[in-house]
């Protein structure tokens, strides 16, 4: 219980000091959301904060704030996509301040330009084969325990069922 403790202190001082760009961004954007009413439940997953948004269908983290847009799934598919997102977060924790530079702003252009989406949808490209999806998948298997956890999508990144 104690290692718990002390690793969750760990976590939120390095986010806040080494990861302090993200941080402030999601911050911003969690009270821009909360601000405009455009989002729903706000709640703690693990160490992050989590907040369902109504960009249905879209979801991503920034630091330690997780941005929610799939409230209409299923269980796993909902516990897969939020694992991914906390994957982000640990992203955040290892790289500090080259996350936006080497995972946000890539993942942001990867899932956004009409190009890489048209591409996805005509060579069936795993929308989660990307190299910051990948790892994403990879650190929030590892940190939520999930074991094997290699989730195939759609190519606009919308998770099998």
């Amino acid at each position: 219980m104690k290692k718990l403790k002390v690793l969750t202190v760990l976590y939120y001082i390095i986010q806040w000091t080494w990861g302090l760009p993200q941080n402030l961004l999601g911050l911003l954007l969690t009270v821009i959301v909360r601000l405009s009413n455009k989002g729903g439940i706000h709640e703690r997953y693990r160490n992050a904060v989590l907040t369902d948004w109504k960009k249905k269908g879209w979801s991503m983290g920034l630091g330690m704030f997780v941005f929610y847009g799939h409230r209409d799934c299923t269980t796993d598919v909902e516990r897969m996509i939020r694992a991914h997102e906390y994957g982000h977060t640990i992203q955040s924790v290892v790289l500090g301040p080259l996350f936006l530079p080497v995972i946000g702003i890539p993942s942001l252009v990867w899932a956004n330009l009409p190009y890489f989406r048209q591409f996805r949808a005509k060579k069936h490209y795993d929308y989660y084969r990307f190299y910051p999806e990948a790892w994403a998948n990879k650190a929030g298997a590892w940190a939520n325990r999930l074991g094997d956890f290699n989730p195939v999508s759609h190519s606009d990144g919308t998770y099998l069922a």
